[in-house]
């Protein structure tokens, strides 16, 4: 295949080379693998943290401390002045348009 018709020894520097550069890949590899292992932990961490202290822990207690207030949600102005109650009236759109004022064919 490589058309080698020497035969003799192997040169010492030979092996050494070759396990050294073997050795290099397979812990750069390892290194490789280690790190992505320590940002799937560190994501699993986050997980369960978040699904034990803050949903099942903070979020509970802060909804029982705040009562009624927690439910408190703010009626829509839609551009009324301060103490105006009714909303503002929609104008009517005439028969046979759709949502657009288009009339229909």
């Amino acid at each position: 295949m490589f058309a080698v018709s020497r035969t003799g020894p192997i040169d010492p520097w030979i092996p050494l080379m070759m396990f050294t550069i073997t050795f290099g890949l397979s812990m750069d590899y390892e290194v490789f693998l280690l790190s992505r292992i320590q940002e799937g932990f560190g994501l699993a961490v986050a997980i369960l943290v978040d699904a034990t202290l803050v949903r099942l822990v903070l979020v509970p207690s802060v909804m029982q401390l705040l009562g009624r207030a927690n439910w408190w949600f703010p009626t829509r102005s839609y551009g009324q002045p301060r103490g105006s109650a009714a909303p503002p009236a929609r104008p009517r759109r005439p028969a046979g348009t759709g949502s657009h004022g288009f009339s229909r064919w």
